[in-house]
């Protein structure tokens, strides 16, 4: 049975949600025992140990001949807060109207956030940067950042997806992303990259796990 606090977490986030084209919230609810029992929720996996929900996938799916609009739309409330063992959170391809909220940022349990696709806009928050335990990162949407300096402390990502992010003004891009010293996957298409590359860093200086980059269609003007 999973634990009382986060289960009401859990319906408050299905009161925000407007629309649900997909039934991705159609067994969320209190109607019988199991129904009671959030841990068998579509979406909801919780400790085998504790009980807590430590995971919550309610990714759309990508637009088809039966399906034109995204699966949720509505808003992303702070109920989830109290799922404080939270590793893992897919909102990915449906509709939230609104910034990324930077509750987010106190999920410190978090190890995977996808956030991509999913209707946000406006500036990443800089409180992301307190995920200290993230190892996958995809934030892929039409959103902006000022500087990077909150990527900085995220030590443990293997994988970043930030591509469609205006990244103009992060001249510190590259210094930041060097200093991820596990970091594989590097995905930064259509972001507007500063078009030099700052001429003190070089290949001496990188990490040497990354193994996949990509920088495309970026106006790079540096040799």
């Amino acid at each position: 049975m999973c634990i009382e606090k986060e289960r009401e977490a859990l319906l408050k986030f299905k009161v925000g949600i407007q629309v649900d084209r997909c039934g991705l919230l159609s067994s969320w609810g209190i109607d019988d025992d199991n129904k009671r029992n959030c841990c068998q929720w579509r979406g909801i996996r919780c400790s085998n140990q504790t009980g807590h929900v430590i995971k919550l996938d309610l990714h759309g799916v990508v637009e088809t001949l039966f399906l034109k609009d995204h699966c949720l739309q509505g808003k992303v409330s702070s109920s989830l807060v109290d799922l404080k063992h939270l590793s893992y959170l897919d909102l990915s391809l449906n509709n939230f109207d609104q910034p990324i909220p930077s509750f987010v940022g106190s999920l410190v349990s978090l190890k995977y956030l996808n956030l991509s696709s999913a209707g946000f806009s406006g500036e990443i928050p800089h409180q992301l940067g307190n995920l200290s335990s993230l190892i996958s990162l995809d934030l892929k949407n039409h959103l902006f950042v000022k500087n990077l300096s909150w990527l900085s402390h995220l030590k443990l990502l293997r994988y970043i997806d930030m591509s469609g992010i205006n990244l103009e003004r992060a001249i510190d891009w590259l210094r930041i992303v060097n200093d991820l010293p596990f970091l594989r996957v590097l995905h930064l298409e259509y972001c507007n990259l500063p078009s030099r590359v700052p001429l003190p860093l070089s290949y001496k200086n990188s990490t040497t796990t990354l193994s996949y980059l990509n920088l495309a269609v970026n106006d790079l003007n540096d040799s």
